[in-house]
């Protein structure tokens, strides 16, 4: 099953491995091609000490180097931060710091810029040139050059975890108590021989209600402001999204209670849904369901007690 969309790519490349994936300026890469230099440079990042969760900047036109930038960013499971070309030193200082940046891949005419801001980004660590033909002068940042990352990285797949799964042990955090407790209660219908889908979703999001209608008229009237450090990841899901697999346990017919359809649904639907950062797309393809989401998950105990504290004012607990 396809978690994110480094698997997805992965799945079209042993699929159609000599189909031609992208042209650009000339440029050609078959999926082979394309999948083959970006697990190279997946592992020239992880061997520069970047991994899971970390922030990656991506500063240049459309390119090949950009395709192959994003897609070993995504093999490496972390995250990409797309990057305006427009955007001046002072601008680019502020967003840098502010994305905490820890590696960038940039087209070398922007060196100058990246140069006057760089002793003021101490979380930067790690850069990539991606060659332009303007020949611009990159030695004063050093920066590793995107063919001489390519060739430097290890062939084959990236093999880093790009997903926890049911085999991760729970948290120990406000959320994840209140999941497991949740969960443990409808044990008894279980061992009753029920069948029970466990569907763990985020925080659902819509313009007519959920959590976001209860926010909108404080940030209206000049009253809201930020969670915690305000640099927290925040699971979500939009109210479509969310009503469509528990529509699908409900009505599917071929999930009738027995102990070969509970694995079933175990297997599509289980799986922790802490990747709600894009939304979680769902599309029901033969019979099952696959997310397409990157990771998010509670980092912030601020955010934690929060929600504690009006849970407890709200008469929750």
């Amino acid at each position: 099953m396809a978690y994110n969309l480094a698997d997805l790519f992965e799945h079209a490349v042993d699929a159609v491995p000599d189909r031609l994936a992208v042209v650009c300026d000339g440029e050609e890469r078959t999926y082979a091609e394309l999948d083959e230099r970006t697990d190279r440079l997946a592992h020239h990042l992880a061997d520069a000490g970047l991994g899971p969760g970390d922030h990656i900047g991506i500063y240049g036109w459309n390119s090949m180097g950009w395709v192959e930038a994003l897609l070993a960013v995504l093999k490496l499971r972390a995250v990409p931060i797309n990057i305006n070309y427009r955007y001046v030193e002072e601008e680019l200082r502020y967003l840098f710091d502010n994305a905490d940046l820890k590696a960038l891949v940039f087209d070398e005419q922007f060196a100058p810029r990246i140069a006057a801001v760089r002793d003021q980004l101490p979380l930067l660590s790690h850069l990539v040139a991606i060659p332009d033909g303007s020949g611009t002068d990159v030695t004063g940042l050093d920066a590793v050059g995107l063919e001489e990352a390519v060739a430097s990285g290890r062939p084959g797949r990236f093999d880093g975890d790009r997903l926890g799964d049911e085999s991760a042990s729970a948290g120990d955090d406000f959320p994840a108590r209140v999941c497991q407790q949740w969960e443990d209660s409808a044990s008894a219908a279980v061992e009753a021989g029920l069948r029970v889908a466990f569907l763990r979703t985020g925080i659902v999001q819509s313009t007519d209600g959920g959590a976001l209608a209860k926010q909108l008229p404080f940030f209206r009237l000049g009253l809201g402001g930020r969670a915690g450090s305000g640099r927290q990841y925040v699971s979500w899901i939009s109210i479509d999204d969310e009503v469509r697999p528990i529509e699908f346990l409900l009505t599917a017919r071929p999930y009738t209670g027995n102990e070969d359809t509970r694995g079933q649904i175990d297997t599509a639907i289980q799986t922790t849904l802490d990747g709600m950062a894009l939304g979680g797309v769902f599309d029901q393809v033969g019979g099952g369901f696959h997310r397409y989401s990157v990771d998010a998950h509670w980092r912030v105990p601020h955010f934690e007690k929060m929600l504690y504290d009006n849970a407890l004012l709200a008469g929750l607990y």
